[in-house]
């Protein structure tokens, strides 16, 4: 059955892998249908579609700076500061997470390495590495909520855990251009 998997994966000639960096293979060696590949291929090329300018690269150095969450429980903007400060030299300055969201959208200060792309709830666990993740303000979460995609499903803010998927609050996703 595994090998049929595999088969059937290739005919899909899917060069998504490279884009989201392992997240539709892993979920596939974990998926024992072909319906299920199926239905991961299509989600995965929903989000492919909205990532034109990705830079793979640069999201791979944020999700490999992001992996080193130290010290930050109950400050996810701290643990996302941390990340990017290592790579750009550069920290996104507000009390708030979801403060972030119009620097992030003006392409001015850490707004320049990032571009918004639009994305449904049931695509952000397959968002590539190094996308940020801001929610906005809501009821018991005042502050809202930052994460670094990891690739594979998690994010890494004030520590590493499954990527937020579901929160009652508008989320905004920022893939890294530069």
């Amino acid at each position: 059955v595994y090998m049929d998997i595999i088969k059937e994966m290739q005919n899909y000639n899917n060069t998504l892998s490279e884009l989201i960096s392992g997240t539709v293979k892993q979920q596939v060696e974990n998926t024992s249908t072909i319906q299920g590949i199926q239905s991961l291929t299509s989600s995965a090329n929903t989000v492919q579609a909205s990532l034109d300018g990705y830079n793979a690269q640069a999201g791979q150095k944020i999700a490999q700076s992001a992996l080193t969450v130290d010290g930050t429980t109950g400050w996810c903007l701290k643990g996302v500061n941390d990340s990017l400060q290592r790579i750009y030299g550069k920290r996104l300055s507000y009390n708030s997470a979801y403060q972030a969201i119009p620097e992030l959208q003006s392409g001015q200060g850490m707004g320049a390495y990032f571009r918004e792309v639009s994305v449904s709830r049931d695509e952000l666990s397959s968002l590539p590495a190094g996308a940020i993740v801001v929610w906005e303000a809501s009821p018991g979460h005042e502050h809202g909520h930052i994460s670094i995609a990891l690739g594979d499903g998690r994010e890494s803010s004030d520590h590493i855990t499954s990527q937020m998927t579901s929160r009652d609050a508008n989320f905004h996703v920022f893939i890294p251009v530069s």
